[in-house]
């Protein structure tokens, strides 16, 4: 179990919502964990099972937070179940392969904004919560692994987890934001709330509750490793872990109604 805890900063620009903005997350705690089991099945080779959850992610703001727009709260949930098979090409040198099923769950919250002229100035308005959550059953890749032994002390090791696309369909909520209780006295107020009520349940406009669907590709993991044994009870370890966090540039929400 590795616990992973999120930690978020926000610096304002002008003309919004200005540089004097200095904003922090919710702070949370994720604990992925991992779980193997081996099998020697003769002298050459092995066969395995992992079930692991190898992304914690996941961040949540105050709910006046300045990019609520963006997104309030998202998070990330994936289990992969991998077999894998080993053989032993020779007595210093390993590979291996394996097929990933990965199972992912979504959540997003954020709030929509509209803007009303209330005769003297133009306010944007918080006019609704949207709630999105949504699941992959089964996605598939591969992974890779080699393991070379020089001598007695040095070794190697390579294991790659390929990039894998998750397609989640799910229900989107929406839930009106009140701006009698947000703005108190403010007379416009109650016509900003009448307006977003019509609105939204007007069935043109798909209801309170529309399926939506989300595509997220998971980066691709390479793990490089080399290990030193200075004496025979003694190994030192050095990694490199490498994610190609680049194919993870945005969350782009469809929905089938308007």
């Amino acid at each position: 179990i590795v616990p992973i805890k999120s930690i978020g900063r926000f610096t304002g620009m002008n003309p919004s919502p200005g540089a004097d903005v200095r904003e922090k997350n919710v702070s949370k705690f994720f604990f992925p964990f991992n779980l193997y089991a081996a099998y020697q099945i003769d002298e050459n080779m092995a066969a395995g099972l992992g079930m692991t959850t190898p992304y914690g992610l996941g961040t949540k703001w105050p709910d006046n937070f300045s990019g609520r727009f963006r997104a309030n709260e998202s998070r990330i949930q994936s289990l992969y179940i991998t077999p894998s098979f080993s053989y032993k090409i020779s007595n210093d040198f390993s590979v291996a392969a394996g097929v990933d099923y990965v199972f992912s769950r979504v959540l997003l919250r954020r709030n929509n904004p509209q803007t009303f002229f209330n005769g003297t100035v133009t306010k944007v308005y918080d006019v609704a919560k949207v709630k999105l959550e949504g699941s992959d059953k089964a996605s598939f890749t591969f992974n890779l692994g080699a393991f070379y032994r020089m001598n007695d002390q040095l070794s190697f090791g390579m294991a790659y987890k390929h990039q894998v696309k998750n397609d989640y369909k799910g229900k989107a909520k929406f839930t009106q934001i009140l701006h009698t209780d947000q703005y108190g006295a403010d007379p416009f107020s109650q016509v900003v709330d009448n307006t977003v009520a019509a609105r939204m349940n007007d069935p043109a406009f798909g209801g309170l509750k529309q399926d939506g669907n989300t595509k997220i590709t998971f980066p691709s993991i390479l793990t490089l490793g080399v290990a030193y044994k200075p004496i025979d009870k003694l190994s030192l370890e050095v990694d490199y872990l490498w994610f190609k966090w680049s194919v993870f540039k945005e969350i782009r929400l469809v929905f089938p109604s308007n």
